[in-house]
């Protein structure tokens, strides 16, 4: 039973982490971007919407591990509370 607790919360922790490294991760890629966008002027706006695109890349899978790590989550909370 301990290392089933320990397991169910590094697994949540572990999508917690994974989401937030996709926001930092975009916040990065964003910053670069509009500093180069300023260093060259004029951007066309497919150019500009084709890498907001890609900068959503990193936070979606991370909350699609987040949301998978908070579904294992539910699952072993289930599994313990229900136990005989």
């Amino acid at each position: 039973p301990a290392n089933i607790l320990a397991l169910k919360g590094l697994v949540l922790q572990l999508g917690v982490f994974a989401f937030f490294t996709g926001l930092l991760s975009q916040a990065i890629g964003l910053m670069q971007a509009f500093q180069a966008i300023q260093q060259i002027g004029d951007v066309s706006p497919a150019i500009v919407a084709g890498g907001l695109y890609v900068s959503f890349i990193a936070p979606v899978w991370g909350l699609i591990q987040l949301l998978l790590g908070l579904a294992l989550y539910m699952v072993a909370t289930y599994r313990l509370a229900h136990r005989n």
